[in-house]
């Protein structure tokens, strides 16, 4: 296949996920303004961001496999129009409840990236070189959590919290779109290669690697979160950093 055409995909979906964090960095940022403006308690942003793990844990397994039977596109341009429209309608509310709902359901839609985007890279680079495209093509959710946070805290400061979900919503947007309309259908993936993967597929749940891999990725995702949902909130409220540094800082 053409040269040009393999790095074309490969912009393109390095720019789908790094955009997804635009809409999952953005409320970690403006905790401490929802507390300390619409009074929404501790406990209500904790139950909030309980609920977009709980979603995003369970769209992993529903997502992916919606990914191999509908395609990667369709499921990449389907949930980032969802995260871009939950992080608008979270703009406009008011209460800790509809926080709580649409933060959660936007994990479930957030869930639709990393596997759908990595179907729809890996058929356009061969086994040779496919482990050092990835290794370059992964530094995306490092970039795109970096400009998430610094977006977010930079509107929170000059335009009040609601921006901060409303410029990312339409930058979303406008990365699904990009992908509805320029990214192609991969056909190099043939339906033996696939058959042979859904065969494949029970054998690795009797991996012993594959558990011992999944406890130690699943503790260090209780850290990342951790300083993920709260270090902004901690900063501002126990250290007395300005919302926009503390915001910036939150970079992973």
């Amino acid at each position: 296949m053409p040269f040009h055409r393999k790095w074309y995909v490969f912009g393109l979906t390095w720019l789908s996920y790094a955009a997804y964090y635009l809409t999952r960095k953005n409320f970690s940022i403006v905790k401490s303004r929802l507390h300390e403006e619409l009074g929404v308690s501790i406990s209500w942003l904790a139950a909030a961001d309980t609920a977009y793990l709980s979603l995003y844990a369970l769209g992993q397994f529903i997502n992916g496999p919606l990914g191999d039977r509908f395609g990667a596109k369709r499921l990449l341009v389907f949930g980032m129009f969802g995260c871009a429209l939950l992080s608008m309608v979270f703009g406009f509310a008011t209460s800790a409840l509809a926080f709580a709902h649409l933060f959660g359901l936007q994990g479930f839609f957030q869930s639709t990236g990393w596997s759908n985007n990595v179907k729809a890279i890996t058929p356009w680079f061969g086994d040779g070189v496919r482990g050092r495209i990835m290794g370059f093509w992964s530094t995306n959710y490092q970039v795109g959590g970096l400009v998430a946070s610094a977006l977010a805290a930079f509107l929170l400061a000059h335009y009040g919290w609601r921006s901060a979900f409303f410029a990312p919503a339409v930058a979303v947007f406008l990365v699904g779109l990009a992908l509805l309309f320029f990214l192609p259908s991969p056909e190099a993936e043939s339906d033996h290669v696939r058959q042979k993967n859904k065969l494949n597929a029970p054998s690795v749940w009797r991996n012993p690697h594959v558990w011992v891999l999944g406890l130690a990725y699943f503790c260090l995702k209780l850290i990342r979160y951790s300083l993920l949902f709260w270090l902004p909130f901690y900063l501002h409220r126990q250290l007395g950093l300005g919302e926009e540094s503390s915001g910036s800082i939150n970079r992973h």
